[in-house]
């Protein structure tokens, strides 16, 4: 958890980065303030989602990037879950690190 890197790096800044739609899901976290009162948020945002107004309340968010990928790693998940192809959505390395590592089964 982000906590438990915090104490281990105690000299380190983390800084998440998400995607809108995870983003603004936020609010639905449990211990979601926890996290929005000791860390960054950077949000990629496709040209087709928005920042709810919800979450512009509750988060603050420190910057965002305008990303033309497709696919979010929410969706890249799902496929993975699905057994899926998802291997021209992400680089090789990336591919081949999720498979042995039996990630997101």
């Amino acid at each position: 958890t982000m906590s438990e890197l915090s104490k281990k790096f105690p000299d380190n800044k983390f800084i998440l980065i998400f995607g809108t739609d995870v983003v603004n899901e936020l609010g639905k976290w449990k211990d979601y303030k926890k996290i929005t009162d000791n860390y960054e948020i950077i949000v990629f945002i496709r040209d087709d989602q928005k920042i709810s107004d919800k979450i512009k309340k509750k988060v603050k968010i420190y910057g965002t990037i305008n990303s033309d990928m497709p696919n979010s790693s929410t969706e890249i998940r799902s496929l993975i879950k699905s057994k899926k192809p998802f291997r021209y959505l992400v680089p090789k390395l990336v591919e081949e690190y999720i498979k042995e590592n039996n990630l997101y089964i």
